[in-house]
């Protein structure tokens, strides 16, 4: 796409959970931005919302991702191949649920008002869109549909079905397929130093998700440290 000078406005990128399209997605935008800062997560023009609520991690009663910045730039700088629950996590939600409220809509709309700082392009990712209510798919279509000059919107979705058809329809979606056995065993091995056999066994049981295989290695790895596992 960057190579025609073909991209669409709007892209929505559709994975299974722990596939990786975050990591993707600022793959591209770096290449499209011209510039690796974007995937050290420190360009001042790429925005990032994704479903939020309240929690000790935040100051007030009406939280919006601005709030957990810090938290999200670490597990994405950590683990891009990050789980739904492995953001919950981070955040410290506890089980609570999370959606992006329709004050993030007038945040960005704001921030797109404004030049960008660096003069280029200007990015948006939005993470997990189906958590986005119907009041916040509005005061964001405009943003979506008639983009200021430069500026580029990826959605990172695990239910493409429940994005909001007025959001999904101005986007070009492209699916993600799950990783096969040896692309996951390449990444556990070539990123996060498991040994050979650690990560062929918990790649035959990922389902092609690089997050939901390194869930299982720290599931079995606190199994084996327990003390109930001990004594039993």
């Amino acid at each position: 796409m960057i190579g025609r000078g073909k991209v669409p406005h709007a892209i929505m990128l559709y994975e299974n959970d722990g596939c990786g399209a975050v990591g993707l997605a600022l793959a591209f935008l770096s290449d499209l931005m011209g510039t690796a800062r974007v995937e050290r997560l420190i360009h001042p023009d790429v925005s990032f919302i994704f479903p939020v609520a309240a929690g000790p991690k935040a100051g007030g009663d009406k939280p919006t991702s601005d709030s957990y910045m810090q938290y999200w730039r670490e597990l994405v700088s950590a683990n891009p191949y990050f789980l739904e629950s492995d953001l919950n996590d981070a955040l410290a939600l506890d089980g609570k649920s999370s959606l992006i409220a329709v004050q993030e809509a007038k945040i960005l709309r704001d921030r797109l008002s404004l030049s960008s700082l660096e003069g280029g392009y200007r990015a948006v990712v939005i993470y997990l869109p189906e958590k986005m209510n119907a009041d916040t798919a509005n005061r964001l279509l405009k943003s979506i549909e008639e983009p200021p000059e430069k500026t580029q919107f990826i959605l990172v979705t695990h239910a493409a079905d429940k994005v909001l058809t007025t959001i999904s329809s101005r986007c070009e979606c492209i699916r993600l397929a799950p990783l096969s056995k040896a692309e996951v065993a390449g990444v556990l091995t070539g990123r996060f130093g498991k040994t050979a056999e650690e990560a062929a066994e918990a790649a035959a049981l990922s389902g092609g998700s690089v997050g939901v295989a390194l869930r299982s290695l720290s599931e079995r790895s606190w199994s084996v440290s327990s003390p109930l596992w001990k004594r039993c």
